[in-house]
């Protein structure tokens, strides 16, 4: 997914995500491991571009729903990011 067409960028970075990559077989893993996501990719600037994009996914959506409606992990996921990124003001 290009720059351009990524939901990160419908967001602001408030701090350096911890973001940690290992190889597994054939392809990259990167993982959020304090808001447990990961994702996968053929290459290490694929697999942190599509946790990028995951992490956007789950903040905005999280993001969108009443707290009440959040279990407890969703709601662990969202302080935890909320400590990184926030949405961006147009």
């Amino acid at each position: 997914m290009s720059q351009e067409t990524s939901p990160f960028r419908n967001l602001v970075q408030l701090r350096e995500l911890p973001i940690v990559v290992r190889s597994d077989g054939e392809e990259f893993v990167s993982c959020f491991v304090e808001a447990n996501l990961g994702a996968s990719g053929e290459t290490i600037s694929v697999a942190i571009e599509n946790l990028k994009d995951l992490i956007a996914s789950v903040f905005m959506k999280y993001s969108s729903l009443p707290a009440a409606q959040l279990g407890p992990g969703p709601t662990k996921q969202l302080v935890v990011l909320k400590q990184f990124v926030s949405a961006a003001t147009k």
